[in-house]
């Protein structure tokens, strides 16, 4: 579930950013050279972007099964189920 919400996080702020690349200069006489560097903008925002994810991914993934969050249920309630029988 932490990947999951991890990348649906990461999709979110990745589409508002293109949004914003893109529609920066609309009214620009140079559309040649707004596109180049929108080009270049977007690249290096999936650069970025990738490179977050993965190191956020990694952190996720390196913690002991136990540690990774299963479900939203707070541990107190947890040790409540253990003792029903």
């Amino acid at each position: 579930m932490q990947l999951e919400d991890l990348i649906s996080k990461h999709v979110a702020i990745m589409e508002e950013e293109t949004k914003n690349i893109i529609t920066r200069h609309p009214d620009s006489t140079d559309q040649d050279n707004v596109n180049l560097d929108q080009a270049r903008q977007l690249q290096k925002l999936i650069s970025k972007r990738l490179r977050n994810l993965h190191a956020e991914t990694q952190k996720i993934l390196a913690q002991p099964p136990n540690s990774i969050k299963q479900d939203n249920q707070p541990v107190s309630n947890k040790g409540d189920q253990a003792l029903e029988p």
